[in-house]
């Protein structure tokens, strides 16, 4: 850490660099720079100035909490200097673009780290590592190495008793659907509806819905206006069973329908039924849309759009 005296007033300095990062900076900053940061910010006589070459979003909502100011290099900007009627506010990327290949310190995928996700992102906080368990269907075990993990890259905070009081619902979101996907988690194969997708929907509507769980853009559609359906994409715990009962021919060429065998029962849990069809959950339906075909990220990003103004209407109560 290095001490920089960058703009003055009068015989104090007015804008104070007390930290220059070559890499990026998260909220897992050790517990001695963070004693620093925060007497740093108690001094109302000089403003505290972060820089880095990349700053992710929870690490500026901490930093706009101490009242510091900060920058990186990819156009993340908040300087507020009152004493000197500065005030410069700007945004850069939500994703560090130097980020090497690989996994990231806190991965991201993994069939009981997934599970933990989907959970947080359905549920309103606040609740208890034991909730949180006992709702993805992990042990309790998992649980809390999950969230220590999530909890060191400031996706999530908890209390002194170890609660989980807050998550960055958008951030963890958009981190895990660049890390998994579709395809990754999950063997899938093509298909052709011989009828159409319309005889295909009202088929759907008259078997088990235990054997099938629609994503994509069939499950869009229930929380916000869709697009026209080119491609199915379904969820299954029989595919050779949900296929015959549909009457879809398997193929490699001009397919329409894609079902999906899961590597866990995550895209069955808290599903919900829209015009007679089982589907999955907002924030899964927007996972399955980021890998999926065609428009399908376009979908995906205005369904997240239309998640974050009605949170109150998709993520349940615990």
């Amino acid at each position: 850490m290095t001490r920089y005296h960058t703009c003055t007033r009068g015989q104090r300095p007015a804008l104070n660099v007390i930290e220059r990062s070559r890499g990026a900076a998260h909220p897992e900053l050790a517990a001695t720079r963070l004693k620093v940061l925060e007497a740093a910010s108690k001094d109302k006589e000089t403003t505290a100035f972060i820089v880095a070459r990349y700053i992710s979003l929870p690490a500026q909502q901490e930093l706009r909490k101490l009242g510091m100011s900060f920058a990186d290099a990819t156009g993340n900007i908040f300087i507020a200097a009152p004493q000197m009627g500065l005030l410069i506010s700007n945004r850069g990327m939500d994703m560090d673009p130097w980020r090497k290949p690989g996994r990231p310190k806190a991965s991201l995928t993994g069939v009981s780290t997934e599970l933990v996700i989907r959970a947080l992102v359905d549920k309103k906080e606040p609740y208890l590592t034991a909730e949180l368990a006992r709702e993805s269907g992990t042990s309790r075990g998992s649980a809390y190495w999950v969230l220590d993990r999530l909890e060191e890259v400031g996706f999530i905070t908890r209390d002194k008793k170890r609660s989980i009081e807050k998550v960055e619902w958008q951030e963890l979101l958009r981190a895990w659907s660049t890390e998994s996907d579709f395809f990754a988690t999950s063997s899938t194969t093509s298909y052709i509806a011989p009828r159409g997708l319309e005889q295909l929907l009202l088929d759907l509507k008259t078997i088990d819905k235990d054997l099938y769980a629609a994503t994509g853009t069939i499950s869009a559609a229930a929380y916000k206006s869709s697009t026209d359906l080119y491609t199915a994409m379904l969820c299954t715990t029989n595919p050779e069973a949900l296929a015959n009962k549909l009457g879809i021919r398997q193929t490699n060429r001009g397919a329409n329908v894609m079902l999906s065998y899961p590597n866990s029962d995550g895209p069955f849990q808290r599903t919900t039924e829209f015009e007679g069809l089982r589907i999955v959950s907002a924030p899964q339906t927007y996972r399955d849309l980021m890998s999926g075909p065609g428009r399908n990220p376009e979908e995906a990003k205005n369904l997240l759009d239309w998640m974050v103004q009605n949170d109150g209407i998709w993520r349940k109560e615990h």
